[in-house]
């Protein structure tokens, strides 16, 4: 970005270009610490991006943690009150590159950004894209911070600091998504994820219901003024969306009312804006998948039941979502099902009519809206591993793309997938040690896929109660 004129530009503006790979050159390392720290020492303020990039998904990614180190680095010798962040989130109705970022995900080669890229840019920009919302969350010091790094120790690398550094970056991302306003775009496809098809005024009350949702869950203290009323304009938001190609309106035979549908062309496109509120939502799609499987699980005591599913699914979801820290986790759940008329001991109360009875009543279910993107991709990468039986997996790039080969070959299922996402399967595949070939891999791979399958299953079954 760094090209004639426009670099001139913004480094009057204040605007600092670092190299995007620079893990080799220890001078570079070190001058770039060293003048963070004189920037620190002369009390300015400094602002980046910490995904490091922009999100092909649509929801905010896993953070990059080098200049966040070089922050805590520098704020060592400063005293542990030297320097306080604040999380900032901005999200946008519409973004002009969403179209051509969906398009590369889904296999699609990328233009280089250069000058003419930018001119053109710009020029999308005159366009009438929607509104911007800026949110700022509170002033932290890093001391203050829960599991922020001790900077009293010494900052030699070492695993433990890598960890302490790790964890305050998550805080921090944990802190952005919630002060994250949800649009009224991203709740219009949200509720077409969770319904597949709907009426206007399906939409409309689904809509209203996720607006409640997010009114209740928005006193969190983590606000320093709660989010502005969405805009109550649901007929405006399905317009765009219409008049973008996101959106096709049918007219059922059956009882001649007209549906409104995701294109399935567009079908990435649409997970992306959703994805823009989605984390707002994964605690009640943990939770409703808790009830189903409580709902159909066959072992006793069924206490086990709820806890055992929502414990299983963080772990499952760690490379897309933001969690609690441990010891609050658990309280959330207590007040979602206190929030769906559930008794909120599910561990000794609940018993498998009364799950169903709740997740009956209530207005709209998310579990299938929110999740199953992420489970579909999952479900490519287990496919792609038992073709392979037990043969290890050398070249990530060359699997990941033979796993986007067979984006959109069920569109009924809408099993599209995102690079982005088919590489968080890989990881989380890795992660388990399901890439090299050990013994018994074929038969944890067959593992995965059941337990992929078993979700896509429970994520159906809840898709069938919101129609």
């Amino acid at each position: 970005m760094a090209f004639a004129g426009f670099g001139r530009l913004a480094r009057r503006a204040g605007g600092i270009f670092i190299r995007r790979t620079f893990a080799d050159k220890p001078i570079y390392k070190a001058v770039l610490n060293r003048y963070i720290q004189s920037l620190i020492s002369d009390g300015r303020s400094f602002s980046w991006a910490i995904e490091g990039t922009r999100s092909r998904t649509g929801k905010l990614v896993h953070p990059k943690l080098g200049l966040l180190k070089y922050v805590a680095n520098a704020a060592q010798p400063l005293g542990e009150d030297a320097i306080a962040y604040i999380p900032v989130s901005v999200s946008y109705d519409q973004i002009p590159d969403v179209v051509s970022m969906a398009e590369q995900e889904a296999g699609a080669a990328k233009k280089p950004e250069s000058l003419a890229w930018f001119v053109n840019y710009i020029r999308q920009l005159g366009k009438n894209h929607g509104k911007v919302y800026l949110r700022f969350g509170e002033a932290t010091a890093i001391s203050q911070t829960p599991d922020a790094p001790d900077l009293s120790l010494s900052q030699q690398i070492a695993a433990p600091e890598v960890i302490g550094v790790q964890k305050l970056a998550f805080e921090v991302c944990y802190l952005i998504n919630e002060i994250t306003p949800a649009t009224t775009i991203s709740l219009a496809l949200l509720s077409l994820l969770c319904r597949t098809a709907a009426t206007r005024d399906q939409i409309h009350s689904d809509v209203a219901a996720l607006k409640l949702y997010l009114t209740k869950r928005q006193s969190s203290s983590n606000f320093v003024q709660p989010s502005q009323p969405i805009p109550d304009d649901v007929d405006a938001a399905i317009a765009v969306l219409l008049a973008n190609g996101i959106m096709q309106e049918t007219n059922n035979p059956s009882d001649n009312t007209d549906e409104y549908s995701i294109i399935p062309k567009s079908f990435l496109v649409a997970i992306y804006y959703s994805n823009m509120a989605v984390h707002h939502f994964v605690i009640a799609a943990f939770t409703e998948l808790g009830l189903i499987n409580i709902a159909h699980t066959k072992s006793d005591p069924i206490d086990s039941a709820f806890v055992a599913e929502v414990l299983r699914l963080r772990d499952l979801f760690k490379y897309e979502f933001f969690f609690a820290r441990k010891d609050q986790f658990p309280r959330q759940f207590i007040d979602e099902l206190g929030s769906m008329g559930a008794p909120t001991d599910p561990f000794d109360a609940q018993d498998r009519e009364e799950a169903k009875a709740v997740l009956n009543r209530q207005p709209l279910l998310v579990a299938y809206g929110v999740l199953s993107p992420f489970i579909n991709a999952y479900q490519l990468v287990a496919n792609k591993l038992l073709q392979h039986k037990s043969n290890s997996i050398e070249d990530r790039t060359l699997f990941i793309e033979s796993c986007q080969s067979e984006n959109g070959q069920n569109e009924e299922n809408f099993l599209f997938a995102s690079k982005a996402l088919l590489t968080n399967g890989y990881l989380l595949a890795e992660n388990r040690d399901l890439l090299k070939s050990n013994e018994g891999v074929a038969q944890r791979r067959e593992q995965f896929s059941d337990e992929l399958q078993n979700i896509s299953n429970q994520l159906l079954m809840i898709r069938e109660l919101t129609q």
